[in-house]
């Protein structure tokens, strides 16, 4: 990843988001302000009627960096597309600070457009185009509707190479170009501040490389800094410098991949593949004792494939290369898998949610009753 700079382009201090949810006796809840009139009648008319508030986001607090790309992580329902809607100015804050180069998204709440550009994901980018006009027509309103020179749209088209299909009717691209399209939007405005919610999903493989590659390029180049919330982890792992991981609306890790696994502890694992000439059972057994844990045993007629997990993969495969050799046998390879971002993902998660059982555990009370009368 290109090394990041200095300046703190977004910071987020102490965020809460909270909703009202209101439920009446014998009806499933429903959210929504506009819904409280309904709701009250309907409590006067067929009995009681609770208020109750939903918090989205907890107390949550990070910054970005100029020129930094930080993923956003979470399963859904974490407050990914919340954080990402305040930071946008798309919906206001219960408490907390929320600032863009400097400005308070509550306070200046009118010249935020001028500093955050929000890339939604391919449905919602039909939402403001016209498919019936061409990509430079679009591009076009949209750069004389934001009052940006229109010589930074064909420099946009050129950075995400649509240059080619500019006058093509929008309709008419793939999903992979409709993607770029998306970007170049972005491009027009040159924000400080790009949030990206899901903006590939549904994009081929080999397309998405690309795409992504732009985003770092966004980056790198024009000193962006870029939010980028997905449920794909390895486009986060491909893209972000780090990874703000969500889970019911807190922030359970702010790092790198690489550091977040460190501190995780969690363990490398190792494959072998070996020709046999002495009896498998033994050099299983010989090497189990060097691994932390055994995760694959294989044998096919004379071939031996064994995965194990270590806290050090050096010392592991330097002596299972001396004990395969010193029995006789041939290495055929061996690789080692670091932990990756999936790998810490889950390990987190399923720290939390053990974490949420045992504090909703209850003692199991049994109740003896004794003679009577």
């Amino acid at each position: 990843m290109a090394g990041v700079r200095g300046e703190e382009v977004a910071v987020v201090e102490h965020l809460v988001k909270e909703y009202e949810s209101y439920e009446i006796s014998g009806f499933v809840p429903m959210t929504g302000f506009g819904l409280y009139a309904l709701f009250t009648v309907l409590g006067e008319k067929l009995g009681k009627y609770e208020r109750r508030v939903v918090r989205a986001l907890d107390n949550v607090s990070f910054t970005v960096k100029e020129g930094e790309v930080v993923g956003v992580l979470g399963p859904n329902g974490s407050g990914k597309t919340t954080l990402l809607k305040i930071l946008a100015g798309l919906t206001m804050p219960t408490r907390g600070r929320v600032e863009v180069a400097g400005l308070d998204v509550v306070k200046d709440h009118e010249r935020l457009p001028r500093l955050v550009t929000y890339v939604p994901g391919l449905a919602a980018v039909n939402l403001f185009v016209r498919p019936e006009m061409t990509v430079e027509w679009n591009l076009r309103r949209f750069a004389d509707l934001a009052g940006i020179p229109r010589e930074a749209v064909r420099d946009a088209m050129e950075l995400v190479e649509l240059a080619e299909d500019a006058h093509r009717r929008v309709y008419e691209l793939s999903t992979g170009k409709l993607a770029r399209l998306a970007i170049a939007f972005g491009l027009v405005k040159r924000s400080p501040l790009y949030l990206m919610d899901e903006p590939f999903t549904g994009i081929s493989p080999e397309v998405k490389v690309k795409l992504l590659e732009l985003v770092r390029r966004l980056a790198r180049e024009q000193g962006s800094s870029i939010l980028y919330a997905t449920h794909i982890l390895g486009e986060a792992e491909q893209v972000c410098d780090r990874v703000i991981i969500l889970y019911q609306g807190r922030v359970i890790a702010d790092d790198s991949p690489g550091n977040l696994a460190k501190e995780l502890e969690l363990m490398e694992s190792v494959e072998v593949e070996v020709r046999l000439v002495e009896e498998a059972g033994r050099l299983v057994g010989s090497l189990a004792e060097r691994a932390d844990r055994v995760l694959r045993v294989e044998v096919e007629e004379d071939v031996l494939k064994l995965t194990v997990a270590t806290r050090s993969s050096r010392d592991f495969v330097q002596y299972a290369v001396e004990r395969v050799h010193a029995g006789g046998n041939k290495l055929l390879y061996v690789r080692v898998r670091e932990p990756t971002l999936e790998d810490v993902y889950l390990a987190l998660l399923s720290k939390e949610r053990a974490a949420e059982e045992k504090l909703f555990e209850r003692p199991r009370v049994c109740y003896i009753f004794t003679g009577g009368g």
